[in-house]
């Protein structure tokens, strides 16, 4: 992201002591990061999850591989093939 310009959006909807902020693209308009915070006694308790190696499917981009970071821990999933259609 660092290479980027972005535009944050933030939201807080259901939980006064979650936030969660939104990245895009300004560019793209692809959603780059999701930062989610909740707020507890001790500390603040932060979840980014990423959004990377965006691909064309069927005429829509979607991020092929997607990193989520807790304090705890990494995880690093990612796609082999997506596609769309419907149920």
């Amino acid at each position: 992201m660092e290479e980027r310009t972005v535009a944050e959006c933030a939201a807080r909807v259901v939980d006064p002591n979650t936030t969660t902020k939104y990245f895009f693209d300004t560019q793209t308009g692809l959603l780059l990061r999701e930062l989610t915070t909740v707020r507890t006694i001790l500390a603040p308790l932060p979840e980014q999850v990423d959004f990377e190696d965006y691909r064309d499917v069927d005429g829509i981009k979607l991020p092929f591989t997607i990193p989520l970071q807790t304090l705890l821990h990494t995880t690093l999933p990612s796609v082999a093939s997506q596609r769309s259609g419907t149920m």
